[in-house]
């Protein structure tokens, strides 16, 4: 007898540059394993869990582990035989009358240009130069990826429809709060969720929407915020930890303004960025992620300073691009958690980013709770 299984198809669309490879840069790809590995991540944030052996366990029992088994939930990509690949060049010239350099690229139908002058940045697109700065700024020769406005279709199968559910919910969070790929923290690989032929077939979880069909910033912020929070009830998630990075109460600025294309959104969020980070004490910039050129002088976070054992840390400020309507607006959000395992970290910096983005955007702010310093 054959047993039931249950098939969600998803189809997806790049917004931002995604750089995603497998075994070589020589190719960019849409990897399932590589997407898998972004749920996983999701999964565990809003999961929030304090037990750590409980929450690899369940994470196990859905996605699969060495010692646990295959994966309950199969995922595929397709097309199969891979996606267009555009190679990523950026020129350089030196103006000897204004001494700067010049930089100019093209990205999918993006021309974008900005300068550099003692490792200050401005032009035209500096907010993207510094967001994308190890792409851009540091590339040498070519690289290929896959540019915005890319269509691909992943295909969830699994015979246990509890399994399923969570694996789409993280896929959810994953699309609509963070990115695949490199630079995923500063608004590259932002993917959007298409509208897919409804089939009896093509399962769905209850009471979750993919694809947001109402108009106005206003609208989306309410529809992000109850659409979470069916992806928390089917999680089973939020109890609260600090012990890693993780949504367990979210913050989340949206921009108000509208822009007609992707990039025109990233810089001008890459613009303010850059500009906070300017004004602010390099030895504070440490909290918005390791390595950091300064990192012996960081205050409240130096891995050197502190005896932590952690030289590495993902910032725990997200941002990126969302369609919205025939707009684009960008987003940040704000992960809670210690910023490493032996220390909470400074996070007064954050909180004047943060201040700096709220009269730009309209925010979703969930009660604060005792865990989050």
């Amino acid at each position: 007898m054959k047993l039931l299984e249950y098939r969600a198809v998803i189809k997806l669309k790049t917004i931002t540059p995604l750089f995603m490879y497998g075994a070589t840069d020589q190719r960019a790809e849409i990897r399932a394993a590589s997407i898998k590995g972004v749920m996983r991540w999701w999964w565990r944030a809003v999961k929030a869990y304090d037990d750590m052996e409980r929450l690899f366990k369940e994470e196990s029992e859905i996605f699969g582990f060495a010692d646990s088994g295959a994966s309950k939930v199969r995922l595929e990509v397709r097309p199969s035989y891979g996606v267009n690949n555009e190679p990523l060049e950026v020129r350089r010239q030196y103006d000897r009358h204004l001494r700067q350099h010049q930089y100019t690229t093209r990205i999918g139908d993006a021309s974008l240009n900005w300068t550099s002058r003692r490792k200050v940045l401005d032009g035209r697109h500096y907010g993207i130069a510094y967001l994308l700065y190890p792409q851009l700024m540091l590339l040498k020769g070519s690289i290929p990826y896959v540019p915005p406005n890319t269509e691909f279709s992943l295909v969830l199968r699994s015979r246990y429809k509890d399994k399923l559910d969570k694996a789409l919910a993280s896929l959810w969070c994953a699309v609509w709060f963070g990115g695949f790929g490199r630079r995923s923290r500063r608004g590259g690989g932002n993917l959007t969720f298409l509208p897919v032929e409804e089939k009896e077939e093509n399962y769905r979880p209850d009471g979750l929407d993919f694809v947001f069909n109402g108009s106005g910033v206003q609208g989306f912020r309410d529809w992000l915020e109850r659409n979470f929070r069916v992806c928390r009830n089917l999680l089973s998630g939020s109890e609260g930890t600090d012990k890693y990075s993780n949504i367990s109460t979210l913050r989340v600025v949206i921009s108000q303004r509208g822009f007609r294309e992707w990039y025109e959104a990233l810089n001008d969020i890459g613009k303010i960025f850059y500009n906070f980070r300017r004004r602010t004490d390099h030895r504070a910039n440490c909290i918005f992620g390791l390595p950091h050129p300064h990192s012996r002088t960081c205050t409240g976070s130096s891995s050197r300073n502190q005896g932590d054992p952690v030289s590495r840390r993902a910032s725990p400020v997200i941002i990126k691009v969302v369609k919205v309507g025939d707009r684009f607006h960008w987003m940040v959000l704000r992960l809670n958690g210690k910023f490493l395992p032996r220390r909470r970290g400074d996070f007064r910096p954050i909180d004047r980013f943060w201040a700096e983005i709220q009269p730009h955007g309209i925010e979703i702010n969930e009660r604060r709770v005792a865990y989050e310093r």
